[in-house]
């Protein structure tokens, strides 16, 4: 028996959930795990941080990424992705990004607007300054499960 997702399963659940993962690579052989408001678009995964995980994607792109639902083991199911991130680190990378401006920056004050963000419903114009930045999480390969299958 298949205890995975199919794509549209998949698709459907990036899409949908508020918050991912981020598991990058810190200082010597420690993992930095933290949690994200996110937006799916063009295939990708986009945020807008600061903190040890932008350190971390300078050093070294490779990451992980979990999605899930469920709350009792039964109704547990998620993706993990292993991606790499990239880092728009000024106003002219965001500017390049196929995505931010047509469909990130309004998809995300659209998604969070029922929640705590500041100006909720509104466009997210935030770009970067000091230490924040937007950063891209492109996927290579996934692993997922659906234990309401089992």
């Amino acid at each position: 028996m298949d205890f995975a997702f199919g794509e549209e399963e998949i698709e459907e659940l990036v899409a949908t959930q508020w918050t991912l993962r981020l598991a990058t690579h810190g200082p010597g052989e420690r993992l930095h795990l933290t949690a994200l408001w996110y937006c799916w678009a063009g295939g990708r995964f986009y945020a807008f941080t600061r903190g040890q995980k932008l350190v971390n994607l300078r050093r070294n792109a490779n990451c992980t990424v979990l999605v899930d639902r469920g709350k009792g083991y039964p109704e547990l199911r998620g993706v993990m992705l292993h991606a790499r991130g990239r880092i728009l680190e000024d106003a002219d990378a965001e500017a390049e990004d196929a995505y931010l401006d047509s469909v990130v920056r309004d998809a995300m004050g659209e998604k969070y607007a029922e929640g705590d963000a500041p100006g909720g419903g509104s466009r997210n114009e935030s770009t970067a300054f000091r230490d924040w930045r937007w950063i891209v999480i492109e996927p290579e390969s996934s692993v997922s499960w659906d234990n309401r299958k089992a």
